[in-house]
């Protein structure tokens, strides 16, 4: 069997959605977006049919380096307003999430209660790919 790829074309995404439908529905995910994509691939078999979609897309991730010597009031009100304007700044830019990776079972807890964060499905993993 004899898989190659190509970038997706517009007509390919009914397919897609199909593939999503019928594959994945019952998955805690929506299928990707490409609102933000830099690049966007189909899997083809032998015989044309998409078998697979890719999706590179932009991720808005917000992060925190908090002084933990300092007071710990003053720790959550710059907590609470760098995450504010990480909301708002995501919000501007047209991205439809902004992820926050917890240290702690706490924190995560945290930023569930007072900002309405939610659990991912699955596991979050990182590929270095510079120097």
């Amino acid at each position: 069997m004899s898989i190659t790829l190509r970038r997706a074309e517009e007509s390919d995404y009914p397919t897609v959605e199909e593939i999503f439908e019928r594959c994945h529905k019952n998955k805690p995910y929506d299928i990707p977006s490409i609102k933000h994509s830099t690049d966007e691939q189909v899997a083809v078999d032998a015989t044309g049919r998409v078998v697979a979609f890719g999706v590179i897309t932009t991720f808005a991730e917000g992060s925190l380096v908090l002084d933990k010597d300092v007071g710990y009031k003053d720790r959550v009100l710059a907590a609470k307003k760098l995450i504010q304007k990480s909301i708002e700044s995501a919000t501007d830019s047209g991205m439809e999430r902004l992820y926050l990776i917890a240290d702690t079972p706490e924190y995560a807890e945290v930023l569930k209660k007072h900002f309405g964060a939610q659990s991912c499905a699955g596991e979050l993993l990182v590929i270095f790919t510079g120097d």
